[in-house]
């Protein structure tokens, strides 16, 4: 047998099953694809675990307007205690009110921009006044003063001659807890004096999420009283005190 070369014509000839010039075309663009993705992942790295966010609060003005005091009117004069204020507020502030200086009460403002709540007075003379705070605890003006009379005893004009805590003729609670917060889960501590009156006393917190605490005291020692809210939120404190005799403070 011979065997002869045969000479390469290097012409392409035609192939039944496969043809080599689209899958070498084929795979220059996928190639070209896999490059420019991994250019992209190169540009734009994934986060790192280690990242931290940063959020701020910027202060704003504090409040322009004043609250008012509608209701009680100016000299009118009371026999009974508690009493209620009310008037209008700018919107999103919390409203304390103050008695001869001393804090009486607080709340939010209403979305119709009123507020309404109930103070105890002190025997004689009361120059009530309002004060409004914004979320960052800015304060505005002050309201119109009102000056009210509580009558318990006899008519008396002057209301420090009429303050006679020694003997226990008048009770008053008082707190330097105006606002405060806490975390949910975590106690919120608020310390409470008990002014006057006659021991024993009995205490009964209302604290706003529908629990409340009755805590009884033999004596008028400045006291903290603590709770725990499940839920983030607001929430309005009402504390009553009642002496032995039947005095009621708010």
């Amino acid at each position: 047998m011979i065997l002869k070369h045969k000479n390469n014509t290097w012409r392409l000839r035609p192939h039944t099953h496969t043809s080599y010039v689209p899958l070498i075309l084929l795979l220059l663009v996928v190639g070209l694809l896999l490059g420019s993705y991994t250019a992209m992942a190169q540009v734009h790295p994934p986060p790192q675990a280690e990242s931290v966010g940063l959020t701020g609060v910027v202060e704003g003005e504090p409040p322009t307007v004043a609250a008012t005091i509608d209701t009680p009117k100016n000299g009118q004069r009371f026999t009974t205690s508690p009493i209620t204020v009310s008037g209008t507020c700018p919107e999103d502030t919390l409203i304390e009110v103050y008695k001869n200086d001393i804090f009486a009460g607080s709340t939010l403002c209403s979305p119709d921009g009123t507020y309404s709540f109930d103070i105890d007075l002190l025997i004689g003379e009361n120059e009530l006044v309002a004060k409004v705070y914004d979320a960052l605890n800015q304060p505005g003006p002050d309201s119109n003063k009102v000056t009210v009379f509580y009558d318990a005893v006899p008519p008396q004009p002057d209301a420090i001659n009429s303050l006679n805590f020694g003997s226990g003729s008048q009770l008053v609670l008082n707190t330097d807890a105006v606002f405060r917060g806490s975390f949910p889960g975590q106690n919120m501590v608020m310390p409470l004096a008990i002014i006057g009156g006659t021991p024993p006393f009995a205490v009964n917190i209302q604290w706003g999420d529908a629990e409340n605490s009755l805590i009884s005291r033999d004596n008028n020692v400045t006291f903290n009283a603590t709770h725990a809210y499940s839920k983030a939120g607001t929430y309005q404190i009402n504390i009553q005190a009642t002496d032995d005799v039947g005095r009621v403070a708010f």
